[in-house]
């Protein structure tokens, strides 16, 4: 019982929170990143998960195109 009920509503309750907590932060960086680069703030790429099921990885686009002299 205790795995397939109390476990999992702990597991997302800790996951909602963390996400609530890390939202405005991802958000703030986000916006810092696309008005230094002007380009969009994420990067997407598809990556095998569990199973090799195929899924889509989200990150922050934290390096940027630019060149030197």
């Amino acid at each position: 019982m205790y795995k397939m009920f109390v476990k999992r509503l702990f597991d997302f309750s800790v996951a909602l929170i963390g996400s609530l907590v890390a939202l405005p932060i991802v958000l703030i960086a986000g916006l810092i990143i696309y008005m230094q680069d002007w380009q969009s703030p994420f990067f997407t790429q598809i990556r095998p998960g569990n199973k090799e099921h195929l899924f889509r990885l989200v990150k922050l686009c934290t390096m940027n195109n630019r060149k030197d002299a």
